[in-house]
Formats: C-alpha cells, sequence, structure tokens
C-alpha cells in the first residue's frame, strides 16, 4: 500500500495551520534515533562546507537533528511549515556551519528562534512555507552563507541538488556527516499524474518535484533545500513511503511562486 507523508520528524509541539484533508497524512515520530526511517538516498557525503546556507534544527536538550533550512539572511532562515506542526519554537536550536551534526565544530554557529512566521495560507501539504526570525544575526563567512530565492517564474531543468543530514538507504545506514544528491527535475504534469494515480495528493502551482529511482529526499530532510542554477528553487515538503520509488519523486514546495512573500516577512 502506498502512503503520502509529509518529510518530517515531527517535533512535539504546534503548527499554526491547518492540514490538508485530500489522501492519507503519515506522521512520523516524534524524536529522531537510530531506529528512524531513512532520509538523503541515493547520495554521496557532501565536501565540507560546500553548502553553507544549509541549518540543522535541533531538538534541545539532547539536540536531536529534526529538519532542514536555508539561511535567506544574516536572521532570517526558510523551512518547512509541517516541521513546526508540533513544537514549541523554543525548544529549537538553529545549527550553522556544521559538516558533522555530532561534533562541537569551530565553524558552527547557534542560534535561537525569535519567531516562526507560517505562510498564511498552509494548508499542508500546500503552501509549506515558514520563515525563520532569530534571536541574533550570524555572523556570515564562507562557511555560514546566505543563498538567493528563486525569483518569479523562474523554472528550474535539469538537474538540482538537495541535502541533508541522516540515513543513507533503506538499510539505515546511518551519517552524521552532511550528505547531497544530485536530482532531475520532473515536469510537473508527470509528477502529479503519477500522484494522483496512487490516490495521494495534487501536485499543486506551489510545488515542484525532483528524483528518480534510488535518490531523493525522505523523513529527516524536511525544509532542506533543493538548489538548482545557484537559488534556493525549493523546500522538501513530502512524497511516498518507501522514499525514492520509481515514479514517485519528491515534492519540494516551489520557492519562485512564493518568493515575494518569502523575502517579505
Amino acid at each position: 500500500m502506498k502512503r503520502f507523508i509529509v518529510f518530517a520528524w515531527l517535533f512535539s509541539g504546534i503548527l499554526a495551520g491547518n492540514t490538508t484533508d485530500q489522501g492519507p497524512v503519515n506522521l512520523f515520530p516524534d524524536f529522531e534515533d537510530e531506529e528512524s526511517e531513512a532520509r538523503i538516498f541515493g547520495g554521496e557525503p557532501a565536501p565540507e562546507h560546500s553548502h553553507p546556507h544549509q541549518v540543522s534544527l535541533q531538538l534541545t536538550p539532547g539536540n536531536y537533528h529534526g529538519c532542514g533550512g536555508s539561511i535567506i539572511s544574516a536572521d532570517r532562515v526558510v523551512t518547512a511549515a509541517h516541521c513546526f506542526r508540533r513544537v514549541d519554537p523554543t525548544r529549537l536550536r538553529v545549527v550553522a556551519g556544521a559538516n558533522n551534526i555530532k561534533v562541537n565544530e569551530s565553524s558552527q554557529q547557534i542560534r535561537f528562534i525569535k519567531e516562526v512566521v507560517i505562510h498564511p495560507r498552509c494548508n499542508l501539504p500546500d503552501y509549506d512555507y515558514a520563515v525563520l526570525r532569530l534571536d541574533s544575526p550570524f555572523q556570515l563567512n564562507n562557511m555560514v552563507k546566505a543563498i538567493r530565492l528563486a525569483p518569479v517564474n523562474f523554472i528550474p531543468s535539469g538537474d538540482c541538488e538537495a541535502s541533508g543530514w541522516g540515513h543513507l538507504n533503506t538499510t539505515h545506514t546511518v551519517s552524521t556527516q552532511l550528505q547531497q544528491v544530485r536530482l532531475t527535475v520532473v515536469s510537473q504534469a508527470v509528477c502529479n499524474r503519477s500522484y494522483i494515480n496512487a490516490f495521494l495528493h495534487n501536485v499543486t502551482p506551489r510545488m515542484i518535484c525532483a528524483g528518480e529511482r534510488g535518490k531523493g529526499a525522505c523523513t529527516g530532510d524536511s525544509g532542506g533545500p533543493l538548489v538548482c542554477d545557484g537559488y534556493l528553487a525549493g523546500i522538501v515538503s513530502w512524497g511516498n513511503q518507501p522514499c525514492a520509488q520509481a515514479g514517485f519523486p519528491t515534492v519540494f514546495s516551489r520557492v519562485a511562486t512564493e518568493s515575494d512573500w518569502l523575502s517579505s516577512v
């Protein structure tokens, strides 16, 4: 049986927004641990600090990684709204400049969340956008950088790149080092047909699909980046379970359609 999943290790707490009533939503356990579902599929270890916009959202105490995100200015991070479905944001820390999230690297900078701004039209999994306002700005450098938002009407094609921490495959091989994977963009029509035929969910104009059999994002990569031509083009949102199956690419929130809102928050 195919299941539609929102790609988060869902922290415990609250989300200001509604869940969709289209399709069965399978939410994963609250805390990411060694037994959890896989995340980046078919990728490779990322060269150190090759994704300086990437952050890890971690639950305290314990510093458990739960979601990814992308720095868009010194004091703002873009991520997925569903990461905050069940969490008190005051319990989260935002870690930038990390390669190995289990090591206290000198490049890491840690900030906390002052405010979570959920898209006003959020109706999960549609409009799965959130902007985090931080308690103090990051010190931007070669290891901690902002990424440009894809402009309105930007249409990615060919290969893009997703990144995140965690298991490497369905055997639950664990990695604490940042992983990256090249993903081919799939047309809206093809992606929508695949998911509709499986009775899962419509792929709306606020979504973009990328991936293939054995390559994609999954639980715990939520909120992380899809980078195309140097722009933040997508935010990891949802997909099918098991992840990275043939015909079921990862679905990302499309940045271009809401870039004006994201940049104005």
